[in-house]
């Protein structure tokens, strides 16, 4: 019996189209291995799901190349990336939530760099993350009170386009509760910043105000106790850097001179023979 090949059909296709079927096969076992993490994660039986998540990520269709990009992309592997991203994101959360009390400092920041760093890759992947990453992600960085990020994210939400579209015309009382957070908190940033030019004249912000659906007395995003104790620890060495940072001078007499001589004592001396025998790199 002869072997028929299409004309048309090379060696390098048959290649192809292996590849692709193997890629296929992996997705799908992905998807399996995925539902039996969030089984686990759902019952709270972290090893298990930890486990689960280990053998997701060595997946091939989920291992980036060294700079960071997908050799393949389509909509079902963005959608697998997303979930996978988001719900480890979720997981180290979790389990941070129930443990960060008997956990230590350092072990704690890992675990919340963990999450920031997967629900940041989620988002890449997917143009419709649900606002509950977006909100996560906004708590941890008003707890480390990087304003920079917690404004990136919030803005990332507010301007996406299923957003725009939703507020558009809308009156407050049809506004979506979690949505309405992300607003009244983006809001209140800007006033805590001092924004005055985008508080003025943005016209995305004249338009929630004109159809009050933010205003100054809202309730604004709230951290839990974990972040809250985070957010303390975080004012406290704030405060000790600004301690460290002032330095009391004795000025005897009141002259240039005088407050020139006592700054001249705060500065640390160094041999001029020193500065002369160094090396220059």
């Amino acid at each position: 019996m002869s072997k028929f090949n299409a004309l048309n059909f090379t060696p390098q296709d048959e290649l192809l189209e292996a590849e692709e079927h193997s890629r296929e096969l992996q997705v799908e076992e992905s998807f399996k291995i995925f539902q039996s993490a969030l089984f686990y994660l759902k019952r709270k039986k972290f090893d298990e799901a930890g486990e689960k998540f280990d053998e997701l990520f060595d997946m091939a269709v989920l291992k980036p190349n060294d700079w960071g990009f997908y050799k393949f992309s389509s909509p079902t592997l963005d959608s697998l990336r997303y979930l996978a991203y988001r719900n480890r994101g979720m997981y180290y959360f979790s389990y941070l939530m129930e443990n960060y009390k008997s956990m230590e400092s350092d072990d704690v920041v890992t675990y919340i760099l963990k999450v920031v760093e997967d629900l940041s890759e989620s988002i890449q992947h997917s143009s419709n993350a649900d606002s509950s990453v977006t909100e996560l992600l906004v708590k941890i960085f008003k707890a480390f009170k990087t304003v920079k990020l917690e404004r990136l994210i919030l803005e990332y939400e507010v301007t996406r386009q299923d957003n725009q579209l939703l507020l558009l015309g809308r009156k407050k009382i049809g506004i979506l509760p979690q949505l309405n957070l992300i607003l009244n908190d983006y809001y209140s940033l800007l006033e805590g910043i001092k924004d005055d030019e985008t508080l003025n004249n943005s016209a995305f912000i004249n338009r929630l105000k004109n159809y009050s659906i933010i205003t100054s007395e809202d309730k604004v995003i709230e951290l839990n106790e974990m972040l809250l104790n985070i957010q303390e620890m975080k004012t406290q060495d704030e405060e000790t850097m600004k301690k460290l940072d002032i330095f009391e001078i004795t000025i005897n007499d009141i002259s240039w001179d005088s407050i020139a001589d006592s700054l001249k004592d705060l500065i640390p001396h160094v041999k001029t023979s020193t500065l002369l025998s160094r090396e220059i790199d």
